[in-house]
């Protein structure tokens, strides 16, 4: 996880054959991962800790789940959005987001109880 950076994953940042040209599909697979970057804000990166001190311990890719995939989106605080993802039979989990052009800006995000929120 990197606070105030985008976290890519096997983004080719050249082209290993011909460092001076990409290909078509270099091109498209940078536009893929540049459409699907998450940062992470100061305080949801220490959440992760809190969470963990309270003996409810939530992964990164629990959270980027719940942003990419999430069950429900709501639209009440636009133009904050709340991703929900179920965690397990009794939780679910709500990341708090700021969708831009070139990025999702996770806020904050905590569990729930589901029945808290259905």
């Amino acid at each position: 996880m990197l606070y105030g950076s985008y976290s890519i994953n096997n983004l080719p940042l050249i082209n290993q054959q011909n460092p001076s040209k990409f290909t078509l599909k270099d091109r498209e697979k940078i536009k893929s991962k540049l459409a699907s970057m998450v940062v992470f804000t100061k305080h949801a990166t220490e959440k992760f800790k809190v969470l963990k001190r309270h003996k409810f311990s939530i992964a990164e890719r629990q959270v980027l789940a719940a942003v990419n995939n999430p069950d429900i989106i709501n639209y009440s605080r636009l133009p904050l959005l709340i991703a929900q993802k179920k965690i397990d039979k009794n939780h679910v989990l709500r990341v708090v987001y700021k969708q831009t052009a070139d990025d999702k800006k996770i806020i904050t995000f905590y569990p729930g109880r589901s029945k808290q929120y259905l």
